[in-house]
């Protein structure tokens, strides 16, 4: 979908809306491919399940671990 966008001149939002670590790490995997980004719902939840991705100066960035770099911990 993003190459469609790009193809007809659209520009690209990656959002969310109180998605968890999950999602909003699995996005910033994908971050070079989008031209805007709002990324931060997870910040916001009180019992998140998930750690991933870290926020530093204002930007989301993947960690070093396997995979999506993603764990679950206990609330």
């Amino acid at each position: 979908m993003v190459y469609a966008a790009q193809a007809h001149g659209l520009k690209v939002m990656f959002g969310c809306y109180s998605n968890t670590a999950l999602g909003n790490t699995a996005l910033a995997h994908l971050s070079p491919l989008a031209d805007f980004l709002d990324l931060d719902s997870h910040l916001n939840l009180k019992d998140d399940p998930f750690r991933g991705a870290i926020f530093r100066r204002g930007a989301l960035i993947p960690n070093d671990s396997p995979g999506l770099g993603v764990t679950r911990h206990d609330v």
